[in-house]
């Protein structure tokens, strides 16, 4: 188990309350399972560590391929409240530590306590569509759990990989966007690129649908259409490029495809068309053309 020093931040671990400090220091999160993508709406609001349910803590954490490795620990239960007692050593981090002892020396500690967490395995495979998200409502990212194995020590170690290729949007190059438009086009792609972090299939589909709208019509107002094009939906905006500029078949196809991906994510569409709702796969196609637009474009690289 491990226990967490509200006042230092360092981290003990122990077979029980009765351990040695981490050094250095690991990273650690607040943990929320994700069973179905509305679950997002229950990431916790705050890092209060009292109401803290899972914790996941770093081992690794490869930037190039995001892949993560780590342990999830569960607050204690059984009618035990946080936090527990503790003897430890000193920790590497402190040269003098003051303060009780017993008679071994190791010194008292209060600290928030939690658990190995076990059974994730077994969830996974009843749910594998099951995520993870790290951090708060404010702050958070969304992982898909790609392996659990159990170490010698009893808990499980989680392979974790970022949900999306989130580096598919390019960087915009402000300087060559319309001055009229510049601010709506960043702000467009600003929320699809946060969607892709945060949000599920659906939102990010939403708002690529949304962001190529823009993109396209001040693209369109920019080639010399009225200004009343940015009030045209998308469907209309890819009739005129179809017409009026028939050689960019690639960029026409690309807006075309998110547009049609967009009443997947409706009831109502699904209903009445026999549609399949997005899964994160399509909602990586939808992010992959609208990198391809900007960059089509000549506005990103």
């Amino acid at each position: 188990m491990i226990g967490i020093d509200e006042n230092t931040g360092l981290i003990y671990e122990g077979r029980s309350t009765s351990g040695h400090g981490i050094w250095p220091t690991p990273s650690i999160f607040r943990a929320t399972f994700l069973e179905a993508d509305e679950d997002s709406n229950s990431i916790p609001a705050s890092s209060y560590l009292y109401e803290t349910t899972h914790v996941f803590r770093e081992d690794s954490y490869d930037p190039v391929t995001r892949v993560r490795r780590g342990r999830i620990y569960a607050a204690m239960q059984d009618g035990n409240t946080q936090p527990s007692q503790w003897y430890v050593q000193r920790h590497p981090a402190i040269f003098e530590e003051t303060g009780r002892r017993n008679h071994q020396g190791e010194f008292h500690k209060t600290l928030l306590t939690f658990s190995p967490f076990r059974g994730l395995g077994t969830r996974v495979a009843r749910n594998p569509r099951m995520k993870l998200a790290l951090g708060t409502s404010e702050a958070f990212s969304i992982w898909n759990i790609i392996a659990v194995e159990t170490v010698v020590s009893g808990e499980e170690l989680v392979t974790l990989r970022t949900r999306l290729n989130l580096g598919v949007l390019p960087d915009v190059i402000e300087s060559l966007l319309p001055v009229s438009g510049r601010q709506s086009i960043v702000s467009a792609l600003a929320r699809v690129s946060d969607a892709a972090y945060r949000s599920n299939p659906v939102a990010i589909v939403d708002q690529c649908r949304d962001a190529v709208q823009v993109v396209l019509s001040h693209w369109l107002v920019q080639r010399g259409l009225k200004p009343e094009t940015l009030e045209e939906d998308l469907g209309k905006i890819v009739k005129t490029i179809s017409e009026k500029f028939a050689e960019r078949r690639a960029l026409i196809d690309a807006a075309n495809l998110i547009r049609l991906l967009h009443p997947r994510g409706k009831s109502s569409e699904q209903n009445r068309l026999g549609l399949r709702p997005p899964v994160e796969q399509d909602a990586e196609v939808a992010l992959n053309l609208m990198g391809f637009i900007v960059r089509d474009l000549g506005w990103g690289h």
